[in-house]
């Protein structure tokens, strides 16, 4: 071997020795640490890379950055730089032993690098070339970002030297015309001040309304034609008639001060005169010449007791504060601040008042200097003796009551008066002046002729009895002045006599019968009841009975005297401000469907196929036959007015049936629970009557179909919450509210059980309207939640009227947030614990994405419906005013939460939001914008 041979292999072997330590080294590295040096730094230059290229891909969209002609450049080198390291983050894997520790794992990843050792210094190469393009495409993008923020930055210098100049003009514009936008200022102001009173004063009035407040004045009957006109015509008889009088009741009314007292017995005709009194226009004339004597406003008010009522407010000391604080600031409104200065404080947005603040309010108008300077005040007072004086608290006595009376007059210097009627009861008749004191029955026998004379004179057969001889006509004329002799001044017993001569003329021309009749009639008004009461014959006697006993609730009045003291819980004020304009009574023919159903003895049933009233009674020989069958019947105890509203001839009569009521235990005992049922039976046939035309929505409601809901509303708010027990203890009452619920079916929507599917029609089931939870069957609308749980009980199931029971909860719970609300919270626990026990359920699937009201999921959609409708028909939202420009909103509408909170505990899905746009403020959106549910705005008409 030649020397350079040798020397070549020399080093040939030098070489491999040398490669082959460095082999072995790198083989103890990946015995070792499983990863070379440089694997390591490729793969961290691998990661940062991937970490930049991310970051550079997401900064545009991130900021909103415009785009440029460089970013298709940059966005082809970020794709080939993830490109790039991907792989290279696979071959530094791949070349790593697949076993750490092991010589044979190493020598095979060694083996492994040495083979991939000229791709990945390609892909290194490769990494370094785009980088540096990045860098590159990045300071140019930079650069002409900076050009264009400078061109910007010189053109916004330009504008704000233009808007500088705007503003300084500007600035001269508003300092020459500040005063005229004070002033404008202080309109708005006035204008918002003046409307912020306006809803207290209306909030104060409804809190100081309650049930059936003006009931007892419309029923006292009107007085006879031509009668009482003494007491205004001829004032110095009626002081030679009455000797301790020294002051006339015109001169009272003109110039007098104090208590001018009314007083007389049962029967007299007390209540008469004082409601012919307040509607007398002289009265009014002469309390106008005292009030414009001393430069001042007449306040004229009334209240008239009632002790028989179980309305608590129409017999107690609170309800007279109560009625004539009413009558006041319904006349005068602005005096609500002076009176009640505390609901005017910041943050007192309800008014909560109580009867201790009801009489400061009431001290103060009577006795405030300020007050009285402006205005003077008449109050007419009926029947003291009806206040309920509770012995035991001896300010709710019948002297108490006397002591305040005189006081409130005394103490306000001539502001205050007051006329009072009552009977002969020592703690009125002592305390008042006997000056001031009128006994009616010396003064009323003129009336009572008058009335006598009317009413024999306009019946033919006493005419033709005086005309058959001259003693028949001697006889006639004897019978009136005996009726006179006896009478003593007591209207009532003067009407029930005539009740009776009149009957006794059908069968008999005998004038010594009907001298018998009025001699041996009884002198005691509860005597003479009973005894006409015993004299309809038996066969008619139930439904005699249960008619009177009928009208008697209609007037809020129990059978049973012992429960009298009960309270009506369901006439809340939303019932009150919807029905103090109504009065609602019986009618003729329903009178006669109850008197057929007596005749065949099925009058206790309630049976809803006689719910059926046959005639109108159009005619006037129909109506004269029914008003001759109640005659006969209930002896001219009730009678058909005008327009042929069953009504008692004398509010005196009610409480004598009471009585008679109350202690007759035989068989034809009248039953308070049958009363209820009875009302409810007859409601039903007025609706079948009314609610017969075919239509297709409810929007079609004729007058009469509204005036029959009204009607129903009324007596279920109103009357059969007087029941003496649980409603659903009665099957007859179950079964005849739910003939009801489908007779408003039938008549709105033209089937009486509708498919399940169309209570999923927006038109179906509107959120507004008295009508809306009748037609759902819900009587929770009057209250009666007995009857909502007997319904779902036994005709509903959640498998099969799943949208009924979804559109039940909407509405029941939509109601809550009214600021009256017609359910109230004990209905709406009963109700949706009920739901609850059904299975009704609002979790699950809910599932995003359906546009335009269009979930699936019937409970979904019900829950985005309801969440919808509170946000935007409740006007009062987190202390601002919200989509004020809705028609038809409701002021008094509130975001019910306690109705949302309701829905939750349902398992509700809480991720919804209200769209802040605008233009589509009636959106309510999914947690990604997507639209869950649309309130078009004419969806609530």
């Amino acid at each position: 071997m030649d020397p350079l041979s040798a020397l070549a292999f020399a080093c040939n072997v030098i070489d491999l020795v040398e490669k082959a330590i460095k082999c072995g080294q790198v083989l103890y590295v990946l015995y070792k640490d499983g990863a070379t040096d440089d694997q390591d730094d490729i793969a961290t230059l691998a990661g940062t890379m991937e970490a930049v290229v991310a970051g550079l891909q997401q900064a545009p969209a991130k900021a909103g950055i415009r785009k440029s002609s460089i970013d298709s450049e940059l966005t082809r080198l970020l794709t080939k730089s993830t490109a790039i390291c991907t792989k290279l983050r696979d071959l530094i894997k791949k070349c790593q032993p697949e076993d750490k520790g092991s010589i044979k794992a190493a020598g095979a990843a060694l083996f492994r690098k040495l083979v991939h050792k000229s791709e990945i210094e390609t892909l290194e190469r490769d990494l370094q070339t785009c980088r540096t393009g990045i860098v590159s495409l990045l300071s140019t993008a930079t650069h002409q970002n900076i050009t264009d923020m400078q061109v910007t930055l010189r053109r916004m210098g330009v504008q704000q030297d233009s808007i500088s100049h705007k503003l300084q003009m500007l600035g001269d514009q508003l300092r020459t015309s500040t005063a005229d936008l004070h002033g404008q200022l202080g309109d708005i102001l006035e204008v918002l001040t003046e409307a912020g009173d306006a809803i207290m004063e209306k909030k104060i009035l409804n809190s100081l309304a309650f049930a059936d407040m003006d009931s007892r004045f419309i029923s006292v009957h009107d007085a006879e034609k031509d009668t009482f006109n003494w007491i205004f015509d001829r004032p110095e008889e009626v002081l030679a008639r009455e000797p301790g009088l020294t002051v006339t009741f015109p001169d009272w009314l003109k110039s007098g001060s104090g208590v001018f007292h009314i007083v007389g017995k049962p029967g007299s005709g007390k209540s008469t005169l004082m409601k012919h009194l307040c509607g007398h226009p002289e009265t009014m004339d002469l309390l106008e010449e005292w009030a414009s004597a001393s430069g001042k406003e007449l306040i004229f008010c009334k209240f008239f007791f009632w002790r028989i009522t179980p309305v608590a407010e129409q017999k107690t000391l609170k309800g007279l504060i109560r009625g004539l604080l009413h009558s006041v600031l319904r006349q005068v409104p602005q005096l609500s601040k002076k009176l009640f200065p505390k609901q005017w404080w910041p943050k007192k947005r309800i008014p909560e008042l109580d009867d201790r603040q009801f009489l400061e309010a009431f001290e103060t108008l009577v006795g405030d200097k300020d007050i009285l300077q402006e205005f003077c005040f008449c109050f007419f007072i009926d029947g003291l003796d009806e206040f309920e004086a509770r012995i035991s608290l001896q300010r709710e006595t019948h002297a108490a009551l006397a002591d305040k009376l005189l006081k409130w007059a005394i103490n306000s210097n001539g502001g205050v008066k007051i006329c009072a009627s009552s009977r002969h009861f020592p703690e009125f008749t002592r305390k008042f002046p006997s000056s001031q004191q009128l006994t009616l029955q010396k003064l009323t026998e003129d009336d009572i002729y008058t009335l006598v004379a009317n009413r024999l004179q306009s019946n033919d057969r006493f005419i033709k009895l005086g005309e058959m001889s001259e003693d028949k006509r001697i006889g006639c004329d004897t019978l009136v002045q005996k009726i006179l002799a006896q009478a003593d001044g007591v209207f009532l017993w003067v009407v029930l006599v005539l009740n009776e001569l009149e009957r006794g003329l059908v069968t008999s021309e005998s004038i010594k019968l009907l001298e018998r009749i009025v001699a041996t009639s009884p002198r005691e008004i509860k005597d003479f009841v009973q005894t006409i009461l015993l004299s309809i014959p038996e066969i008619h006697q139930q439904g005699a009975y249960y008619l009177l006993a009928v009208v008697m609730r209609m007037e809020g009045i129990l059978t049973s005297r012992h429960k009298a003291v009960a309270s009506i819980q369901a006439a809340t004020n939303a019932a009150i401000k919807s029905y103090k304009d109504r009065s609602y009574h019986i009618k003729l023919a329903e009178c006669a469907m109850l008197f057929d159903a007596a005749d065949c003895g099925r009058l206790r049933d309630c049976s809803d196929d006689l719910a059926v009233i046959t005639s109108q009674l159009d005619d006037h020989i129909a109506r004269a036959k029914e008003k001759e069958r109640l005659a006969e019947r209930c002896r001219g105890l009730v009678e058909a007015d005008a327009d042929l509203n069953i009504r008692f001839t004398h509010r005196a009569i009610p409480e004598a049936l009471q009585d008679y009521f109350f202690h007759d235990k035989s068989e034809t005992y009248v039953r308070d629970d049958l009363i209820a049922e009875l009302l409810t039976w007859i409601a039903l046939a007025d609706i079948r009557l009314r609610c017969h035309e075919e239509i297709s929505f409810p929007d079609n409601l004729t007058s009469n179909q509204n005036s029959s809901l009204w009607r129903l509303t009324y007596i279920a708010r109103t009357r059969l919450r007087m029941y003496p027990s649980a409603l659903d203890d009665s099957e007859n009452m179950m079964r005849l509210l739910y003939k009801t619920t489908e007779a408003i079916l039938s008549a709105l929507y033209g089937t009486a059980i509708p498919e399940d599917q169309q209570w999923n029609d927006s038109r179906w089931v509107r959120p507004f309207g008295p009508e809306t939870s009748i037609a759902l069957g819900v009587f929770d609308g009057f209250q009666l939640h007995e009857f909502s749980g007997w319904l779902i009980d036994n005709k509903l199931s959640w498998k099969a009227d799943r949208y009924r029971l979804l559109a039940y909860l909407r509405e029941i719970i939509f109601f809550v947030g009214m600021e009256s609300p017609i359910i109230s919270d004990t209905s709406l626990e009963f109700v949706f614990e009920k739901l609850r026990q059904r299975g009704l359920t609002l979790d699950g699937e809910h599932p995003h994405g359906h546009v335009h009201n269009g979930c699936q999921n019937p409970a979904c959609r019900s829950w985005h419906e309801f969440v919808c409708r509170e946000l935007h028909y409740g006007t009062i939202h987190s202390g601002a005013m919200i989509y004020l420009e809705y028609p038809h909103r409701d002021e008094s509408r509130r975001v019910s939460w306690h109705g949302i909170e309701k829905m939750l505990l349902l398992g509700a899905d809480p991720d919804v939001f209200l769209s802040r746009k605008s233009r589509e403020c009636r959106l309510l959106l999914g947690p990604t914008d997507e639209t869950l549910f649309t309130l078009d705005k004419g969806d609530r008409d």
